[in-house]
Parts: C-alpha cells; structure tokens; sequence
C-alpha cells in the first residue's frame, strides 16, 4: 500500500511537470499584470509591465498588454493638457481590455474613428465597481478638470451593490507569499482559465447551501423593484460622496439590463447617458469572445462600442468645450 501511494505521488508529481513544461512553452496561461495600491488609494497595475492574455484551453484569444505610467492598460500615457480635446474612459475590464491587443482598444477606435482629433485614455480596473471608479475620478479630480469629456461604465444590476468606498483587498492579497508562489505555477492558472479551479473553490459554499437548504424562490415583483430602488439609493448616496461634473460626465450604459428607476433618476437628476447595448443587440454578427465566460465585446462588439461613443462626442462638437 506504501508504495503504491509513493507511486502515486511521484507519478502525479511527473505529470504536474511536464504539463507545467508544456504549458509555458505554448503559453496557454493567463496571467495578470501585478496589482498596487498607489499614492492615490487607487487600486491599479504596477506601471511598466508587458504581458500576454490568454483566453480558453487552447489559445482562443490570445493578446497583448502594456501598462503605462499611470497604471493602466493603455497605448497612450495620460497626460491632459489645457488646449486639446481629451475623453477619458472609466470602467471595469470591459473598458481594461486586458483580453484585446492594448494597441487596438475601445479608446484606439474612438481616436481613429474621429481622425485623432481627440486623445482618449482607459481608466479601467477588473472588478471596479461605481464606487471605485467615482473614488478614482475624485482622486484624479485635477486631471480630470482637464478632460472634456468623461464617460462612465456603468452596470446597474452589479456596480450599485454598496454605498461607500473601501480600498479593494486584492492588493494586499496579491502581494502575499503564497499568491507569489501561486503565480509561479503556471498549471494552476491554466486550470482556473479553463474553469476548472472555481467549480472546486465554489464546493464547500454549495454543501453548505444544501445542508441550510438554503434554496432562494423565484424573486416577485415587489422584491425586484426594492431591490432597485436600493442601488438607486446607493447610487443618490455615492454622487452626494463624490459630485460629477453633470456638463461633462456620462453613464455609458446597456439599456436591456438597466431599471428604468435608473433614467427616471437620471432625468431627474440631470445626469446624462447613452445606451450600447440596443446597437450590440441589433448586430448581426456575434460581438462577444468565444469561450470567456465574462462576455467580453470581442473586435466587433468594440467597433460598435467605439462607434455609439464617437457619435456621442461628435454630436456635442469636438471644439465646443474648449
């Protein structure tokens, strides 16, 4: 029996190398940039790394990163200035774009499609929600001042869950020995980019669940809607926190998955919003990655993206705010 185990364990050891081997070889891993916390309390990327993205078992999307020196994914550094037009993008990974070439962004289309006019710069961080990203554009309030333009992604069914600003625990996490060493082994991150790492995370929660029979039914109306009118409550609570500028700001948003208590609080209010998911949906072209289980926009679902924004700017003029 003893050596039977001994087997097993040196055979499994085997095999854990050679697919370590062959996994880096063909870099089938993903791998995020390495995260900080910086000068600011802005949760971002370490400036100065490159990297690739992969997506899928085998490679189905694969790109390239780059972090400026400001500690996001972008082409560009960001440096507003006084005299030209500049739109700054603020989001979650959906505006990141970890999971598209960093040169052939949302912000890079936006440029072209109005003949680099206009300089644009994506402030986006994976798992940001509003009261991050209304936290970042506080911090940044003196570049901000500069950019004409500032549009805010915003899903309403996830970025509205809390009503104040704690600086993200992924810093701290992955900056820890045992995520170091984590980060090292390439096989765990090939598991968990092909899903089979959360299904083993996610095991003890769901015994638990059946254990408490802890079932949830079917949620009514009356829920739906208390529901909603606490993310617009967090929503009026976090604006009070940190005021936008109404003139220049804008919630880019999916009109299909926003409450309408949502544009009844913006009409109200007087902040202003677009909708790219209506153009999205009427595409007859598929617009998002194959095999990403977060259902990034691929090339396409951007061009649409790229365009409803490029419209946006062009129809409050390009030299109308400076």
């Amino acid at each position: 029996m003893k050596k039977l185990l001994s087997k097993i364990i040196i055979y499994g050891f085997l095999m854990a190398l050679v697919l370590e081997i062959v996994i880096r070889v063909l870099h089938l891993y993903f791998e995020y940039p390495i995260v900080t916390l910086n000068e600011n309390e802005v949760v971002n990327y370490v400036p100065g790394q490159s990297g690739s993205f992969v997506v899928g078992n085998r490679r189905m999307n694969f790109s390239n990163y780059h972090i400026n020196e400001s500690g996001f994914n972008s082409f560009r550094e960001f440096v507003p200035t006084e005299q030209n037009f500049e739109v700054a993008l603020i989001g979650d990974s959906f505006i990141e774009g970890l999971h598209q070439d960093y040169d052939n962004s949302i912000g890079k289309k936006i440029e072209n499609n109005l003949d680099g006019k206009i300089a644009v710069y994506e402030y986006g961080f994976s798992g940001n929600d509003l009261a991050d990203q209304l936290h970042l554009v506080y911090q940044l309030k003196e570049k901000m001042k500069l950019i004409d333009v500032i549009y805010i992604y915003l899903k309403f069914d996830e970025d509205l869950k809390r009503n104040t600003y704690k600086v993200h625990t992924r810093a701290n996490l992955e900056n820890s020995l045992v995520f170091k060493v984590k980060r090292e082994i390439k096989l765990l991150s090939y598991l968990k980019g092909i899903g089979l790492i959360a299904p083993l995370t996610e095991l003890p929660g769901k015994l638990i669940s059946f254990v408490k029979d802890d079932s949830k039914s079917d949620t009514g109306e009356a829920e739906e809607e208390n529901k909603d009118l606490g993310y617009i409550t967090n929503l009026d609570t976090l604006l009070e926190i940190y005021p936008i500028d109404k003139e220049k700001t804008v919630f880019l948003i999916n009109e299909g998955n926003t409450s309408q208590a949502f544009f009844k609080y913006c009409d109200n209010q007087g902040f202003r919003y677009i909708d790219f998911g209506t153009p999205l949906k009427q595409s007859n072209k598929n617009t998002i990655i194959q095999y990403d289980p977060m259902k990034h926009w691929n090339d396409h679902g951007r061009d649409i993206v790229a365009k409803v924004i490029s419209e946006d700017i062009e129809n409050m003029g390009i030299n109308n705010t400076k």
